[in-house]
């Protein structure tokens, strides 16, 4: 891909670099959860992606280069364990990253004890493993957990569904108030698709608002573009009303963990 010019920022519009990045290596899960947009998406309706080690490799270089050691999730609305590849993508993550924070989240679905030993013999620091139905249930009383799973029950008869998001606007979940003030998402986390695209938030399921495409400029450029910066302006305003997604988002604005799930 041709780079193209991005516009100079002055010293003071430039953000601190991001303490999370999400990246999504497949972009298919095995479920289809309500609160999620494999509820009424189809799979034929939106093209599979899968991410070439090529860019993999890229963004694990960068961050490195970067001396990154914030958190480095290979996930984001999807099941990492669909990607074959994820027990070797964490071996080079952690190889080229030895201090970075590396987890992962599941549905347990697709998970053995032979495949979480082997995923944390390379280099994950933590899971988080949700819970949706009473087979999931039974299915993660199997795992052997070392004290670096996180267990989240979300069956329907135990999870405070108002707590949930509603995905700006697009599911029906949550709380019916769409906050107006300030959020934390574009000052903290980077969210990258398996196309190489860089979106808005881990809110933007179907990556509506793009900020760049990591294939044509570096992590830290795209941190810094014109588009974050817009976002940024208004939301320090506490101008969600005037941004796409944004001012149909229910999500509180609060910071993210870094050691997430803990």
């Amino acid at each position: 891909m041709k780079a193209f010019k991005m516009k100079p920022l002055s010293t003071n519009e430039r953000c601190p670099l991001f303490e999370i990045i999400e990246i999504e290596t497949i972009n298919r899960c095995t479920r289809k959860c309500p609160f999620c947009k494999w509820s009424y998406t189809k799979r034929s309706d939106e093209k599979k992606m899968v991410m070439p080690m090529k860019t993999i490799d890229k963004i694990i270089s960068n961050l490195k280069k970067m001396n990154f050691k914030g958190r480095i999730s290979w996930f984001s609305t999807n099941d990492p364990f669909l990607d074959k590849r994820m027990v070797e993508i964490i071996r080079r993550t952690r190889l080229n990253l030895p201090h970075a924070w590396i987890s992962l989240a599941t549905n347990g679905e697709l998970l053995t004890n032979k495949k979480y030993r082997t995923i944390r013999k390379a280099g994950l620091d933590a899971l988080e493993y949700n819970i949706y139905d009473e087979k999931g249930k039974i299915r993660s009383e199997t795992i052997i957990n070392d004290g670096a799973i996180v267990f989240q029950d979300k069956r329907p008869d135990i999870a405070n569904f108002d707590n949930f998001e509603n995905m700006a606007g697009k599911v029906d979940y949550g709380s019916k108030t769409n906050y107006n003030n300030f959020c934390n998402r574009p000052f903290q986390m980077m969210i990258v698709k398996p196309d190489g695209n860089v979106i808005l938030c881990c809110s933007d399921m179907h990556g509506e608002v793009v900020m760049d495409n990591i294939n044509r400029n570096s992590l830290e450029q795209i941190w810094n573009s014109e588009m974050y910066q817009i976002y940024r302006r208004e939301l320090k305003g506490g101008n969600r009303k005037n941004l796409k997604l944004c001012s149909k988002c229910n999500y509180c604005g609060g910071k993210h963990s870094v050691k997430y799930p803990f």
